[in-house]
């Protein structure tokens, strides 16, 4: 029998997915969409994987629904009409139980995304973004972050940087295992979207430093239904709404960790020791010290500090007034971590964990400094002892349990210690999401990577990459 597909040639770097949907997910596979975008490895431009060929089609603009996005039902359709023992990107694979799940050949690709939809296609955009988070957007889908563009380094990662939307889980072999491990959230999407609204008000509620009145606005319905609840830093400046004090809501999200920074991690004269970005690899203990304004720490590789860390021997305190950068008047400044101090959104740099240029410099790409400011954004960094504070997941979003002596050790405090005021703010998107991920990992900062929080996999070319939908409980659009 002559196979009349077209020719089909594996490439090095490649991989595959094998998609599993069971039928108590929520939604069938007609209901289901799924594509794959990123940037091509030889050009850099944007692409989308054609599931047909298993070739990237380079999309400068665009992409068409009809190319790039698909249903399960008809990729499983195109996949069973392909004869019997013929090379093909698209496969059935038949599990224990019996079930047929889909396979799709993934060649190399750079920076990608593999976009899952429910209930309705993927709208048209740029080709290496996906649909939009933003609450203009009723579509509910998520997605799952993957690169396979250098030899010996590609990793995948379920992502809840800037949304979170659906549960799944990715279960891969990685690099030098002979089995698989699974990241992802084995936590039904009711119970973890239930547990982000469920966020316990801040004493006193009229706080501007703290208050976790913001991440109740984070959340994206339409008049039925909760597609997605947004991170606080992927909110854009109208999505936090305009009441009579321009834009409060925004301004409380970007002065959200000011009472902490302030009060307890630049304490004039402050000493304290810890581990880089890099730890475990790099185990070298570093140390740091508040200057007597309380305005800069100084970094210092040896106990006594006067080796002082290079390239980037101090960093400024992360506050400003609050009001200020005063989005109202200058729109521009929301999200801005660039130029002088009274300009940045040092709110944004911090828990949109973004580098910056003048007095935002360093944050976001020296080691030392995105320890610090993860650590900052984990409700840790008052702690002395870095070297097992800030190393130690349990003791995360935990608020004021956990509280520096006069000493410099930390102390217990009891698990009855308030958790939501303004002097020990809980960031709860990543407090919950860490609490959902199977086994502790998620991906809700930047850098949740910093001390191996984050759920990502480095695996061998060739791999077979298992995503199970388990929980979709699909949404239908506003009427």
């Amino acid at each position: 029998m002559t196979n009349s597909q077209p020719p089909f040639h594996l490439e090095q770097n490649h991989c595959w997915f094998e998609i599993v949907n069971p039928s108590t997910s929520g939604a069938t596979d007609a209901e289901v969409y799924v594509s794959i975008v990123g940037l091509n490895p030889k050009t850099n431009d944007n692409c989308y994987v054609d599931f047909n060929t298993g070739s990237l089609v380079d999309a400068s603009s665009v992409f068409a629904q009809s190319g790039c996005s698909q249903s399960l039902e008809a990729l499983k359709t195109a996949a069973a009409a392909i004869p019997a023992k013929s090379f093909h990107p698209l496969k059935l694979i038949t599990d224990a139980k019996g079930n047929q799940n889909l396979s799709i050949y993934c060649p190399p690709i750079k920076s990608a995304r593999i976009y899952f939809a429910v209930y309705d296609n993927m709208p048209a955009s740029t080709a290496n973004s996906g649909p939009s988070a933003s609450k203009g957007e009723n579509l509910m889908f998520d997605k799952i972050e993957f690169d396979t563009s250098t030899v010996g380094s590609y990793n995948i990662n379920s992502t809840s940087v800037d949304f979170y939307g659906l549960s799944y889980t990715l279960s891969v072999v990685p690099t030098g295992g002979s089995s698989a491990v699974e990241v992802g959230y084995t936590k039904g999407r009711a119970e973890v979207i239930a547990a982000l609204q469920a966020v316990p008000a801040t004493t006193p509620a009229t706080s501007d430093f703290g208050n976790t009145d913001i991440f109740k606005q984070t959340i994206v319905s339409n008049s039925d239904n909760i597609q997605r609840v947004l991170a606080p830093k992927n909110m854009a400046l109208t999505d936090w709404g305009k009441p009579s004090s321009p834009y409060t809501n925004a301004q409380r999200a970007s002065h959200f960790l000011d009472d902490y920074v302030s009060k307890h991690c630049y304490l004039p004269g402050r000493t304290f020791s810890f581990y880089s970005k890099l730890y475990p690899s790099n185990q070298t203990v570093y140390y740091g010290e508040v200057d007597t304004a309380g305005e800069n720490i100084k970094l210092y590789t040896d106990a006594a500090r006067t080796q002082a860390y290079s390239p980037c021997p101090t960093l400024p305190k992360p506050t400003n007034a609050f009001g200020n950068p005063n989005f109202g008047a200058s729109p521009s400044q929301f999200h801005n971590v660039n130029g002088a101090n009274d300009t940045i959104d040092w709110g944004f740099l911090l828990m949109g964990n973004s580098a910056g240029t003048g007095a935002g410099a360093n944050w976001g790409s020296d080691p030392l400094a995105i320890a610090i400011m993860v650590s900052i954004c984990r409700g840790v960094m008052h702690l002395d002892d870095g070297t097992s504070s800030w190393i130690d997941s349990s003791k995360y979003y935990q608020g004021g349990r956990y509280t520096r002596e006069t000493n410099g050790t930390t102390k217990d405090n009891g698990a009855s210690a308030a958790v939501t005021s303004p002097e020990y703010p809980v960031y709860f998107y990543s407090k919950v999401l860490h609490e959902k991920g199977f086994d502790g990992k998620a991906y809700a900062l930047s850098y949740d990577d910093v001390y191996g929080s984050n759920p990502s996999v480095y695996f061998d070319e060739g791999t077979t990459l298992t995503v199970n939908l388990n929980s979709l409980h699909k949404v239908a659009p506003s009427s």
